[in-house]
Formats: C-alpha cells, sequence, structure tokens
C-alpha cells in the first residue's frame, strides 16, 4: 500500500477514517475541531488504490524531563487503520515511517498515551509515567497538625479561564518531568468541552488557589455526577485537572474537595504516584487507591542525544549498550557522564555496565521504573556489578514523574 503526506482536499476523509477507525461515526464537528491541530506536513495516510484506509500523525512538543530540563518530542496523535485493513502490515508501515520521520526532525523521543491502540509493546514504545486513581468520602478529617494556609480558594470567572489555567500549567510544567507543552490549540478545544471528552455528566468546574498577593498559584477542575433528586442531588465530584506550582496550593485545594460536602464521593483517575494527600489525612486508610495504570508511552529517536539531554543525581559514568531492530544509528555502547558541568553522552568502545533494548531504556529514562526491576524481568542485563543499582541512582526523579494531558 502508498504511504504519503495527506493533501490538504482530502482532509475530511482523513478525520473521517481516524473517527471510524476509532469506533465513532464521522461528523463535521470533529473535522472542524481537527483542522487547527494537524500539521498536514507530519500527517500521513496509507491508501489501498485511492481510498484512505490508515493513518498517523505527530505534532512537535516539548517534554519536561528531570532536570528539569525541556526537550523536543513528538507527539503521536490519533493513529488508526481501518477494520477492514487490518492485520496487513498498515500500522507498521505507518509507525515505523514516523519514528524515522522524528528523528530527521531532530526530536528526540516520540510521546503518546496508553489508548493509542496498536502502539503500546510494539515499534518499542514502552510506558514511562504512570497514573493513580484515588477516591475518598469528603467527611475525612485532616491532620491535626495541618496548618492555617495563607491565600484564599476561588471561583474562576469564565471569562478568566483562558489566561489562569494556561498561564499556572505553564509554570507548573517546568518543574514537572513528564508533563508535555499544552498548546493554544489544546485549550481552545478543551474549551468546546465536548462530549466524546467528558468524563462525567456534569459541565465543567473551576476554581484556583490564590495567594495574599493575587497570584494563582494552582487550579482544580472538576465535574459532579447526579444521584436521586431529593436524597443525593450530588453523587460524585470526579476530579478532572489539579495543577499546582506550590504544595501550599496543593494543600488549599485539597481542602476545598475535603469539604466539599455536597458529594458523597470524590474520586480522580490521574494523580501522580507520589502525591502527599495521604499525610494530610488523620487516617491515611480514609485515602483509598483504586487502581494504576501506565500513561504516557515514550519511544527513543536519539539515544545519545536524548540522554544527554536530561540531569542526573550525583557524579558517575555508566556504559550502556543499546540495541534497536528499526534505527541503527541508536546501536553500540555510549558512555553517559554526570557531573557538576552537566552531563554528556556519546558512542564508546568501552566494555559495557549495562545491556537493555530501546524499549527498556525509554521505559527508565524519565526515573518512572527502576532498571533494576527492568532487569528483574529479563528486560536488562548488568554487565559490571552494582551498575543496575548507580544506574537507578543516576536516573530517579524528584519529584516522581506525572503526565496529566491525555490526548
Amino acid at each position: 500500500m502508498q504511504i504519503r503526506n495527506v493533501m490538504p482536499e482530502e482532509f475530511a476523509d482523513y478525520i473521517a477514517m481516524l473517527e471510524l477507525s476509532a469506533g465513532r461515526h464521522p461528523t463535521e464537528e470533529a473535522v472542524a475541531d481537527a483542522r487547527p491541530l494537524y500539521d498536514l506536513s507530519r500527517a500521513s495516510v496509507a491508501l489501498d488504490g485511492q481510498r484512505i484506509v490508515g493513518g498517523a500523525a505527530t505534532d512537535h512538543l516539548e517534554l519536561t524531563v528531570p532536570g528539569p530540563h525541556l526537550v523536543p518530542v513528538a507527539r503521536t496523535m490519533l493513529t488508526g487503520v481501518l477494520p477492514t485493513h487490518r492485520r496487513r502490515g498498515v500500522m507498521r508501515g505507518l509507525m515505523e515511517a514516523q519514528i524515522r520521520d522524528a528523528r530527521e526532525r531532530g526530536e528526540l523521543l516520540l510521546a503518546g498515551t496508553t489508548p493509542v491502540p496498536g502502539i503500546v509493546g510494539r515499534f518499542d514504545y514502552i510506558a514511562a509515567t504512570q497514573a493513580m486513581a484515588i477516591e475518598f468520602a469528603p467527611d475525612v478529617r485532616l491532620w491535626a497538625g495541618a496548618r492555617e494556609l495563607p491565600g484564599r480558594v476561588q471561583m474562576i470567572d469564565p471569562a478568566d479561564v483562558g489566561t489562569i489555567l494556561p498561564t499556572v500549567f505553564d509554570a507548573h510544567r517546568l518543574d514537572q518531568p513528564g508533563q508535555i507543552l499544552r498548546r493554544p490549540e489544546f485549550w481552545q478545544l478543551w474549551r468546546k468541552d465536548r462530549q466524546v471528552f467528558r468524563t462525567a455528566a456534569s459541565d465543567r468546574f473551576a476554581v484556583a488557589y490564590v495567594d495574599d498577593t493575587g497570584r494563582a498559584e494552582g487550579y482544580l477542575t472538576y465535574r459532579l455526577t447526579t444521584g436521586v433528586l431529593r436524597e443525593t442531588p450530588i453523587e460524585t465530584l470526579v476530579i478532572e485537572d489539579l495543577i499546582t506550582v506550590t504544595e501550599t496550593a496543593r494543600h488549599a485545594l485539597w481542602s476545598y474537595l475535603i469539604g466539599f460536602e455536597q458529594a458523597r464521593l470524590v474520586t480522580g483517575t490521574n494523580l501522580p504516584m507520589d502525591e502527599p494527600l495521604g499525610w494530610l489525612l488523620s487516617d491515611r486508610r480514609q485515602l483509598r487507591v483504586t487502581g494504576v495504570r501506565d500513561f504516557l508511552v515514550l519511544r527513543i529517536a536519539d539515544v545519545p542525544r536524548a540522554l544527554a539531554a536530561r540531569g542526573y543525581h550525583g557524579h558517575d559514568t555508566l556504559v550502556l549498550h543499546v540495541s534497536d531492530p528499526l534505527l541503527s544509528e541508536n546501536n553500540g555502547r555510549f558512555v553517559l557522564h554526570s557531573g557538576p558541568d552537566g552531563s554528556s553522552c556519546e558512542p564508546t568502545a568501552l566494555p559495557s555496565d549495562i545491556e537493555l533494548p530501546v524499549a527498556a531504556l525509554a521505559a527508565g529514562y524519565l526515573g518512572g521504573f527502576t532498571f533494576d526491576a527492568l532487569a528483574r524481568a529479563g528486560l536488562a542485563r548488568e554487565r559490571t556489578p552494582g551498575a543496575l543499582n548507580r544506574a537507578d541512582a543516576m536516573f530517579a526523579s524528584r519529584p516522581y514523574p506525572w503526565t496529566v494531558t491525555d490526548w
């Protein structure tokens, strides 16, 4: 099958194919929403004759990595193949071309989220961050030693949502490994609040924590589900985004949620793995972790540049022997130096400390998973005694990597 870039005149057909492959009927609204998001030079189609039967696209974004530093990444956008043309190598052709294109553009990694069908576990994409799901009843009690907080939590006027939320998120993402840049086009679609993206019944509510100077240091968006009108008019408060730039803001917004007694239950499906909420409660058992799932997935396009782009703990040198079945440039041994003047990585003839495939390196890249665990699963091999522990100490991330944007 022929693979080429999308032509402007076939964009509507391209989006219609993606919608059908995702199990949705195409609409004019979906096409209109998609137009500002796609750069056609980065969008590819697979053709069976003259018909579009598959497609994939990327977008150029920034990923925050430990340091913190910002690195260029290719975001893997909605990818699909019509049900009539699956298991014919269409997806493979699209994805291999996409990975090579990202490298040629100078992007160090490709990033996606777990709903991307047919990618996780293939093409050397692998989970790099996790999302924690929680629930608690709003009548829980704060730890007796919790301090009185300055500032205030206030509802955000709809006219201010478009400025307050992006400003707070940008400040937050610069310090949070795992976060991805949200472009203005993201926020425009986010404000349209389409039904297909909703996690609960109600429209979105938004509150902000404002310090004593009037500066917003965090925001919370949530939705409400309804129960029996005269008995439990609000059944559940569903957390959507809880984004903060200070711990004071985070404590204040959790206090707001804990005091939301109209709801029978507060739930969230995407909290960081090192979320401090449990330590704010008088009894940690009042907080229930209801699930943990993989979230951000990464594919390394340029091993030495990706390794040199992030920061590390301590001063050490590690030789990694990497294997990549698709990109021959990623094959070989690379010496990683971490020191007071930053980090560097380059090809070397030195003997290896650790051998691992490029996917396993991506799993440990943000510090969300340890190389020791990868080795115990058979995904890495220690060649120098103690090298796994050294690698885990170097790659550790504080705060823990976390991704909130699900595209």
